[in-house]
C-alpha cells in the first residue's frame, strides 16, 4: 500500500485528479452490462423500473416519482449548498439532471467484479 500526503497542497479538483490514481476502467464491458437495461425500460418502461428497483435495491417501488410537495419541502429545509442540488431541468420524457454540473469531490468506494 502506498500512502500520498496531501498536508499542505492546493485540493482543487484538477490538482486532485492529478495526484490520486485511478482505476482502469473498461467501457465496453460496462457498457455490455448496461445495453440490457436500457433496452428493458425503453420497452416495458415503468415495470422494467420497478423490476429493477426491486433487482439491485430489494425495493420494489410504488412510485417511482418524488411528490412536488416533498421537493419543496426538502428545498426550503436544505442549507444553501445543497439547495441548488435539489434543482433540476427536463432533458426528455421523465428524465432530468442537475442544473449544476460542476465537479464535487466526494468519497466514493467501490468494489472490482469478477
Amino acid at each position: 500500500m502506498s500512502r500520498l500526503d496531501l498536508r499542505g497542497a492546493p485540493l482543487t479538483v484538477s490538482s486532485l485528479r492529478a495526484a490520486l490514481p485511478r482505476a482502469e476502467f473498461d467501457v465496453e464491458a460496462a457498457l455490455s452490462q448496461v445495453r440490457p437495461l436500457v433496452e428493458d425500460v425503453r420497452h416495458r418502461g415503468a415495470d422494467a423500473l420497478r423490476d429493477l428497483g426491486e433487482r439491485f435495491d430489494g425495493v420494489r417501488p410504488q412510485h417511482l416519482r418524488v411528490p412536488a410537495t416533498v421537493f419543496r419541502a426538502a428545498s426550503s429545509s436544505s442549507t444553501p449548498t445543497c439547495a441548488p442540488r435539489s434543482r433540476s431541468r427536463s432533458v426528455g420524457p421523465g428524465w432530468s439532471t442537475p442544473t449544476s454540473a460542476a465537479p464535487t469531490p466526494r468519497p466514493r468506494s467501490s468494489t472490482a467484479a469478477p
